[in-house]
């Protein structure tokens, strides 16, 4: 809401500002603190494939909250910030799909 508020950018690119800067940090933190992968085990090819899944399942998520939004502030006409409280419900869906397809030892 910083971009949305300070410098007015439009509320749905303030999210993909948030969202870029989300997952590249969300990615690194969640190999070393969350699932406490050592990331230099890691071949190439396991490493890719673990980043493209990682930045799909944040894609989904991105437009999961966008869509919400977009129906609170337009359809309900609530304002940006209950709009992106009430949009937080993505959280859990945005950990529980990277634990259970990309951070688990044994993928389906």
């Amino acid at each position: 809401l910083f971009f949305v508020k300070s410098i007015e950018v439009y509320y749905q690119i303030a999210v993909l500002f948030g969202f870029v800067g989300g997952v590249l940090t969300n990615y690194f933190l969640s190999n070393i603190w969350v699932f406490s992968r050592n990331l230099n085990t890691l071949s190439r090819k396991e490493h890719c494939r673990d980043i493209g899944a990682f930045v799909w399942i944040g894609i989904i998520g991105l437009l999961m909250t966008m869509a919400l939004m977009w129906l609170f502030h337009e359809h309900f006409g609530l304002s940006e910030l209950p709009s992106r409280i009430l949009s937080l419900i993505t959280v859990f869906s945005n950990f529980f799909a990277p634990k259970y397809f990309v951070f688990q030892e044994n993928k389906p």
